[in-house]
């Protein structure tokens, strides 16, 4: 009878100690981020250019969006780890496109973007309330300063990165930057949300038109080149 109530004992330590300790990631909700451009203090752009990302996550599909003050323009992309295609689209005023990435194109772009050398730092920061590791992205070419990534395993997105210059990292970024059309633009997560999400939210809307990744580069540098010529 003993040796029973001090297996029992054993037992249920054993499963609070596991409940304690174990902590299951995020699997579905909304991350915030605010939005920054090193290089514009001072600038009129910074009136103009978006504010603030929203990333949407459930299951294996992630969806960004970012608006600019007064919802004029609007980029998204619909990323589907599991199958490796992205969808991008763009709003500028009354005119919708959108263009579709497999794993193959994704690759073609990167190709294109300077390599990054990751250099985990062993440091930890809290960032929204998430314990992020630090790791130290050296750009290939001496033009582009190094950044800091700050990065989570307390959020579950498959493959997190696929799709970015920092696909080593398999865990979700919640602070970094990125280079764009010439453009540097810093994003630092600052609110998320545990909750539910629609299935029909990770759907392309209709209105969008189909167009060649070529033509949507196009599109988005045109509507940079009108930002800057203003």
């Amino acid at each position: 009878m003993v040796r029973i109530i001090n297996a029992t004992l054993t037992l249920i330590a054993m499963v609070m100690l596991v409940s304690c300790n174990y902590e299951r990631p995020d699997a579905e909700g909304v991350i915030y981020y605010d939005i920054s451009f090193p290089f514009l203090d001072g600038s009129m752009l910074q009136n103009v250019f978006p504010e603030e990302m929203t990333l949407w996550f459930k299951d294996d599909l992630v969806k960004g969006e970012i608006r600019s003050l007064g919802g004029i323009m609007k980029t998204s992309f619909i990323a589907d780890n599991r199958r490796m295609k992205i969808d991008q689209m763009l709003k500028n005023y009354s005119d919708y496109s959108m263009t579709s990435f497999d794993a193959a194109g994704v690759s073609t772009l990167l190709a294109d973007q300077p390599g990054v050398r990751l250099e985990p730092t062993g440091d930890s920061v809290s960032v929204a309330g998430y314990r992020c590791a630090v790791t130290i992205a050296h750009f290939l070419i001496d033009s582009v300063p190094p950044i800091a990534l700050y990065h989570t395993n307390q959020i579950d997105i498959r493959h997190p990165n696929w799709y970015t210059q920092f696909n080593e990292l398999d865990e979700v970024l919640l602070g970094y930057e990125i280079e764009q059309f010439g453009m540097r633009m810093k994003l630092k997560a600052r609110q998320v949300i545990k909750k539910e999400l629609p299935d029909d939210l990770f759907l392309p809307e209709g209105k969008y038109t189909p167009i060649s990744p070529e033509d949507f580069k196009h599109s988005v540098r045109s509507l940079l080149s009108d930002f800057f010529e203003d």
